[in-house]
């Protein structure tokens, strides 16, 4: 049996978000969004959030609180450490 000009769209799934406050005061949020809008605005965040840990722990004293190894830099200062040590005992 034919349709009859008739398409039929396929239909797009859309998720509800809803943020509730706690307790009884306050308005409810209501969001509705699609899948491909949900996984963009994941991904944003994640880079954001990404970007933001490294500017901070690369440009600010936070980074000295997480040692990061570097064995290039770990001879280059053993050498300087060792030549120092060396001028001072002479």
């Amino acid at each position: 049996m034919p349709t009859d000009g008739i398409h039929h769209k396929k239909s797009r799934r859309k998720y509800h978000i809803v943020l509730l406050p706690h307790g009884e005061t306050g308005k409810s949020w209501n969001f509705r969004i699609g899948i491909w809008r949900m996984i963009a605005l994941v991904f944003f965040y994640t880079v954001v959030i990404g970007t933001l840990t490294i500017v901070l722990l690369k440009w600010t004293p936070l980074g000295i609180w997480i040692p990061v190894s570097n064995p290039e830099l770990e001879r280059l200062y053993g050498r300087q450490i060792t030549a120092l040590q060396g001028h001072l005992n002479r």
